[in-house]
């Protein structure tokens, strides 16, 4: 049995923000110190194991998991801070050449220099296939097995101008790079600046100015312009919404004319017979990690989720995605991803889970579909300690 080499090059992010905020951490009395790890085996039954087109006869498998992690928390009366790691390692029954050996390290924090001034960080590295990189799925990217790196690195500062006015600045890199040449990687940097206010106990708004570039491995930068305001609401105890809407500017460099797209919005949250619905809906310009070109994406998606009794909980989602070139007509994805999942708390520390995933990506262009079914069985154990 054999694993995966990675010919993957290095992925670094900036760590010179958390030195910074780990020494003044170190000043700011009594602290709390937490531990956490956890260890899980999952046994997933796959009819598209590999996620391959209908050009490629599908692959069926069984795949083997065992993954931990680690992880330490400290907390003071001005700062918090977070350090996790963990790995995993996926045998495949019937192809052990996709054997492979996943990782991530993440490493977070704040800092509260005035009781109206804060600073945050976080930083994450990982490795495995693209399947398991949220980075990539959020955004709709749907891609075949590829052994994929991703690193980010964020910042943010944040000001409370008054009771109800709070005024912020982050900034944001990311990075993605793939084993296989036939995937073009890239990176994104961004900056950004936000006003909140409340406006009334249940009615907040927001303003936002961003400005980012993506950078395709060996392609052309994007500079993109993006303005949107926003408006949340809290109706009653069981229900929340918010809608938005902006508008962006992307532009290459040699004289192209920008090309301007609208943002939008929208999100609900409601308490429905003890279960928790939330509904989100957004449209905006992303970077395509992987086709080294820009999309407009929008997203629509569902989720329920359900506790039945004191140990079993239950959880159904829908998400619907459609990303597009900005200006012709080079690729038109539409992919679809349903998830049903339920859980059963054996005991404090041990729990098991079984799940179905449906995963289907069409582009009519092209004549290109993938779809993929998978079963998943799981047993988790989790212990903390101080």
């Amino acid at each position: 049995m054999t694993l995966r080499k990675s010919s993957l090059p290095l992925v670094c992010g900036l760590a010179l923000v958390s030195t910074v905020v780990e020494a003044q951490t170190g000043v700011s009395g009594p602290s709390s110190r937490f531990w956490a790890a956890n260890f899980r085996f999952q046994q997933t039954i796959s009819d598209n194991a590999t996620f391959t087109s209908n050009n490629v006869p599908p692959q069926p498998d069984m795949v083997s998991r065992l993954g931990g992690g680690l992880a330490y928390t400290r907390v003071s009366d001005r700062s918090q801070l977070l350090f996790g790691g963990q790995g995993n390692v996926s045998f495949y029954r019937d192809s052990p050449q996709n054997n492979t050996f996943g990782y991530g390290v993440n490493f977070s924090g704040s800092y509260e220099f005035t009781p109206r001034t804060s600073f945050g960080f976080a930083q994450t590295l990982s490795q495995g296939y693209s399947r398991d990189s949220a980075l990539l799925t959020d955004q709709g990217i749907l891609l075949p097995l590829v052994l994929t790196g991703t690193a980010t690195t964020s910042a943010s500062l944040a000001h409370r101008l008054s009771d109800k006015t709070t005024v912020s600045g982050n900034v944001a890199y990311r990075r993605v790079a793939f084993a296989d040449p036939a995937f073009r990687g890239g990176s994104t940097i961004s900056a950004g600046v936000n006003l909140n206010r409340q406006l009334t106990t249940r009615d907040g708004m927001s303003v936002s100015y961003s400005l980012g570039q993506s950078r395709p491995q060996e392609g052309v930068p994007v500079n993109t312009h993006s303005l949107n305001a926003g408006w949340s609401r809290t109706a009653n105890a069981r229900i929340n919404f918010g809608l938005g809407g902006g508008v962006s500017s992307s532009s290459r460099p040699g004289g192209v004319s920008p090309v301007v797209t609208l943002n939008a919005s929208a999100n609900l949250s409601a308490l429905v017979a003890r279960g928790v619905l939330a509904v989100n809906y957004s449209r905006g310009i992303r970077q395509t990690f992987g086709l080294g070109r820009t999309q407009l994406t929008d997203v629509l998606s569902a989720r329920f989720s359900h506790p039945i009794g004191q140990r079993f909980s239950v959880s159904n989602s829908l998400t619907y995605r459609l990303s597009r070139d900005p200006v012709g007509v080079e690729f038109t994805f539409h992919s679809w991803t349903y998830s049903a999942s339920g859980g059963y708390q054996l005991a404090r520390e041990w729990s098991i889970g079984a799940s179905y995933r449906y995963e289907r990506v069409t582009d009519p262009a092209a004549n290109l579909l993938i779809a993929s079914n998978s079963v998943s069985f799981s047993i988790t154990y989790g212990h903390q300690w101080q």
